[in-house]
């Protein structure tokens, strides 16, 4: 299961070095896309690999910019402070900080193919798929895009792609993929 985590990270960083693009500068800001190739994964397989599974409320954020390791690039993470509602998987952190790629600082605006991750707001609730990482010392989603479920008023949720699934239906995976 390390080996896996360790494959997609690896896999995610060297895509996200290579595809990094700068559209514009003017007046010292400058835009960057952000776009990662990814292997659709299901619910259970986001859950293998996933340290933490947890429906939480998005509270409040905070921009910081951030020197990738290795490429040198800056990019601009946001970093939001989530309340957990409900534990899927793993232990439930006394604080919880998701840093989600994208944000705009004022100097530099970075824009990143997280299609749940991009127009958070205080008060949003979603089922997310984390890892923790060491190197923004925060939890990120796993994958890019596949990694924030958005949770319906019904009771359902809908993943970036927009396939809907019951909470039965996501327990159920995801109780598969930890056991995996």
């Amino acid at each position: 299961m390390n080996k896996r985590i360790l494959i997609i990270s690896l896999v995610g960083i060297i895509i996200a070095g290579s595809v990094i693009t700068v559209l514009t500068m003017n007046k010292q800001k400058s835009t960057t896309a952000v776009t990662k190739a990814e292997v659709k994964l299901s619910p259970a397989d986001l859950a293998e690999e996933s340290k933490l599974v947890l429906v939480g409320t998005f509270i409040s954020s905070k921009v910081r910019e951030v020197t990738e390791e290795g490429t040198g690039e800056k990019l601009i993470y946001t970093d939001w402070q989530v309340e957990p509602k409900e534990i899927w998987k793993g232990q439930k952190p006394d604080s919880l900080t998701v840093s989600i790629l994208g944000g705009d600082n004022g100097k530099l605006s970075v824009i990143a193919d997280t299609l749940g991750g991009q127009d958070l707001k205080p008060g949003d609730e979603r089922l997310l798929f984390l890892y923790y990482r060491e190197d923004l010392q925060a939890y990120a989603p796993l994958s890019a895009n596949q990694a924030i479920f958005t949770a319906l008023s019904n009771g359902n949720y809908r993943d970036e792609a927009g396939a809907m699934y019951s909470k039965d239906e996501l327990t159920r995976e995801i109780a598969v993929g930890a056991n995996q």
